[in-house]
């Protein structure tokens, strides 16, 4: 306990310490410009745009809504929880060009994204009954669909899409 007690007092809390700094954004160390961050946008109309893009395959514009190193956690239509075992229930793409690469991989399977309300919660939300319906008519629950926000309240930093089932 007292080695914890050490650890913590010598490091201090490095959010704090960050949020309060004065010379953090003035630091020669510290080359990462802080974002430039339009108005906020509410997560629902997020949500929307991502649905919306997805569903038009507006492949640049859809990544325009994520960070640039963005995450997006996504199950294929032969992915999802089976029988409880956590294994190849998705895969994760990071950065711009990989959630392009699948989305457009997705696209010749004529994917098409719906869901029904948004459970708001702080810093992003909940699509409510999303899934998946693709060309031959088979559908994908995704049962975990999370949108988070970037640092900046108008992109997304980690959309999660997870299904417990593959499509059927």
């Amino acid at each position: 306990m007292a080695i914890l007690y050490a650890i913590v007092a010598t490091t201090g809390n490095a959010c704090a310490d960050a949020g309060e700094s004065s010379h953090a954004a003035s630091s020669p160390t510290n080359t990462t410009p802080a974002p430039t961050c339009g108005a906020p946008l509410p997560i629902e109309q997020l949500i929307e745009q991502f649905v919306t893009r997805w569903n038009e395959h507006q492949a640049t514009e859809l990544v325009q809504l994520f960070t640039v190193d963005g995450e997006l956690d996504m199950s294929s239509p032969t992915q999802g929880m089976q029988y409880g075992q956590e294994q190849n229930e998705w895969t994760a793409y990071a950065g711009q060009a990989q959630i392009e690469q699948f989305a457009k991989s997705e696209w010749t399977l004529g994917e098409h994204l719906e869901y029904s309300s948004v459970d708001k919660f702080k810093g992003g939300g909940y699509a409510v009954g999303m899934r998946a319906t693709f060309s031959d008519g088979r559908v994908q629950e995704l049962n975990d669909a999370k949108f988070v926000l970037g640092d900046c309240e108008t992109t997304l930093m980690h959309v999660v899409l997870v299904a417990d089932h593959p499509a059927h």
